[in-house]
């Protein structure tokens, strides 16, 4: 029987970048100069290498192509996994060399004519904010200035209208301080009782997987979507993916929503290959693909840095 090659979904975040000075002013901050006196003033890993909360993290490589500026980051871990064998019950150490390491990588796109960085979001690397502790540590060994990054959110302010223009829904993730009071439906509701769930936070996902044919049931989700843009009380999170269905009746055009805070998010979809070709998911195929997406979001992330500033 042929084995089926690997897939991995990664979620992408988007920021704007800007850097407050010491006297409080807060302005667009150039990720591509900033990585050009890294690669001066820092130039060996071993140089940029941090602690944060317990964890080594790295500056690996500061890649540029004709449009944008990458940043590909790496976080150390403390322990390394197992070998498993289908014919044995033992577990085989993994023998590392003194300089070698088992890490999570990610990767950062950075627009330098919007001041856009796009995050690569994985499940076991770091998030955006020790990326930031991290940043800001750097710049405080490379410059004098008293400044300090901040990373701001893209937002988009059609969230549910371009939810609505969607056939279909493939994915909803609910997570909620108190499922009996919410506003959230009945049949939603019913799925345990209010003693079970008494003080205890709660989070629903309902998927259709990979399948491009399945959907959640439509009035069912739309009674979620109301739900929650209607009276959000008691809701931590609220995550909704949709797409449309061409005449095959094969769901595309698949785009995750943030009914709660509107930010902007894309969504990939990597072949890994089988389990022995070496399925680590390559930071140039990563690349290669951010580029793509971040073209596709362009015109919404202009469209949220114009309703910013007026």
């Amino acid at each position: 029987m042929a084995q089926q090659n690997l897939k991995k979904n990664v979620i992408f975040d988007f920021f704007q970048i800007t850097a407050k000075n010491s006297d409080g002013k807060v302005t667009d901050f150039p990720m591509d100069m900033f990585a050009e006196k890294i690669v001066d003033k820092l130039p060996t890993i071993v140089q940029r290498v941090k602690q944060i909360n317990g964890e080594e993290i790295y500056l690996n490589s500061l890649p540029k192509d004709e449009d944008y500026q990458y940043f590909h980051i790496v976080r150390r871990r403390a322990d390394a996994p197992a070998i498993g064998n289908d014919n044995s019950d033992q577990l085989t150490d993994i023998n590392l060399e003194e300089n070698q390491f088992v890490v999570e990588d990610l990767s950062i796109l950075f627009d330098t004519n919007l001041c856009v960085a796009m995050f690569q979001r994985n499940r076991n690397s770091i998030g955006p904010t020790r990326i930031l502790e991290y940043f800001n540590l750097l710049l405080s060994d490379i410059s004098d200035n008293e400044q300090k990054i901040l990373f701001q959110p893209i937002v988009r302010n059609d969230t549910f209208k371009a939810l609505k223009k969607k056939d279909v829904i493939t994915k909803i993730a609910i997570k909620t301080s108190d499922l009996a009071n919410s506003n959230l439906p009945h049949e939603m509701k019913s799925l345990l009782t209010p003693t079970i769930l008494d003080g205890l936070e709660l989070e629903i996902t309902l998927s259709v997987g990979r399948s491009r044919t399945k959907t959640i049931q439509k009035d069912f989700a739309d009674q979620v979507i109301n739900s929650v843009e209607q009276n959000p009380n008691k809701i931590l999170s609220a995550n909704v993916s949709g797409g449309n269905k061409n005449i095959n009746n094969t769901t595309y055009n698949v785009e995750p929503f943030d009914l709660l805070r509107g930010r902007l998010i894309a969504e990939y979809s990597f072949d890994l290959g089988d389990k022995k070709s070496g399925n680590h998911l390559k930071s140039a195929s990563v690349r290669d693909q951010m580029h793509l997406l971040y073209n596709e979001c362009k015109s919404k992330i202009i469209a949220s840095l114009g309703n910013r500033s007026n």
